[in-house]
């Protein structure tokens, strides 16, 4: 069970065989696997929580694939960091010591600095923009940001749109987070662009961040409503802005090696277990954060639901610059579309 340490997969029963999946194919290459050898079994590593978007996600591809598949593949899902956080499930995969992994972006930006073009405040106007984008032609090409590291991802996933919590007041325009203590993720990107607005920012492992904000080393932390509520941060948090500062994408990834080794038959199985994947995560995140709102708000949080995002556009011209070096501003103006 997740949180135990144990392995947990969850298979649908019926549904469409193996064969309606490649149906229409006129020839496939033979199995690299013997089906005296099956099921395979297969490692899938999460530093999320089994109700996370992310760890929904990471279940449901669990189940898709031993459904496509007529059970001749089978995913032990690992969850709530049994084997790591992002960082070090990634590179498991990159060394095939794990065969899948569900990270958010955010996590594995030192790896992948390419990935770090999705931790630009206010870099889509909403969650609708920002999956339309990624989903299109230019956000598919970050599916393969990193394989040169010998990882491929199957499809996105989703972790969603951050917002800002604190201990002190409301946050409603960027004079607000001046001297502010805040915790933000290890991406310098997002360091950057906290640090001109003002706040003073450092980072520290997410299990550890429910203390420091209760002993007050940190003021305030920025995650999605989801990772707000499940982690109970309204017990140590008054205010919570809806600021969508960043949409926070994942990934499904899989070793390039294992893939090789595999039939096209099932690879195809993989590819589309992760496609429906994708879309619980995002149901999920929808659900999680309605939900969410109406829990934290009746934990007695404060709800701040407007701010003056234009001015805090304005604030930020300065690290827009630095983005602009890092990345190249047609690239960002075209995911800004």
């Amino acid at each position: 069970m997740a949180g135990t340490g144990r392995t947990q997969s969850r298979a649908a029963p019926g549904g469409i065989g193996r064969r309606c999946v490649i149906a229409g194919a006129a020839m496939l290459a033979r199995p690299a696997i013997s089906r005296a050898a099956l099921p395979l079994v297969l490692k899938l590593a999460s530093g999320n929580g089994g109700n996370s978007p992310l760890g929904l996600g990471a279940l449901a591809f669990a189940g898709e694939v031993a459904r496509l598949s007529e059970g001749e593949l089978k995913i032990d899902v690992f969850l709530d960091g049994a084997l790591g956080g992002d960082q070090e499930t990634f590179n498991a995969v990159g060394t095939g010591a794990v065969d899948f992994a569900i990270p958010a972006t955010v996590g594995i930006t030192e790896p992948v600095p390419s990935l770090g073009i999705f931790d630009i405040p206010f870099l889509f106007t909403d969650i609708t923009q920002a999956r339309s984008v990624i989903d299109g032609p230019l956000g598919q090409s970050y599916l393969a940001a990193a394989e040169p590291l010998g990882v491929t991802a199957l499809a996105w996933s989703e972790n969603g749109m951050r917002q800002l919590t604190n201990s002190r007041h409301p946050i409603r325009t960027p004079d607000d987070l001046k001297g502010l203590k805040l915790r933000v993720p290890q991406s310098q990107v997002m360091v950057k662009g906290f640090n001109s607005l003002g706040a003073l920012t450092q980072g520290i492992a997410l299990p550890l961040l429910y203390g420091a904000l209760e002993t007050g080393a940190f003021d305030g932390e920025e995650n999605p409503i989801t990772q707000i509520a499940s982690a109970r941060y309204y017990m140590v948090q008054k205010f919570l802005t809806c600021s969508a500062h960043i949409y926070s994408p994942g990934l499904l990834l899989a070793s390039m090696e294992r893939l090789a080794s595999l039939s096209t038959a099932h690879q195809l199985v993989l590819r589309q277990a992760a496609l429906a994947a994708r879309q619980v995560s995002r149901a999920a995140n929808d659900n999680g954060d309605r939900d969410g709102l109406v829990q934290l708000r009746q934990a007695g949080m404060e709800i701040i639901e407007r701010i003056d995002r234009a001015a805090f556009v304005a604030a930020l011209r300065p690290a827009y610059a630095e983005y602009d070096r890092m990345f190249g501003q047609a690239t960002i103006d075209r995911l800004r579309g």
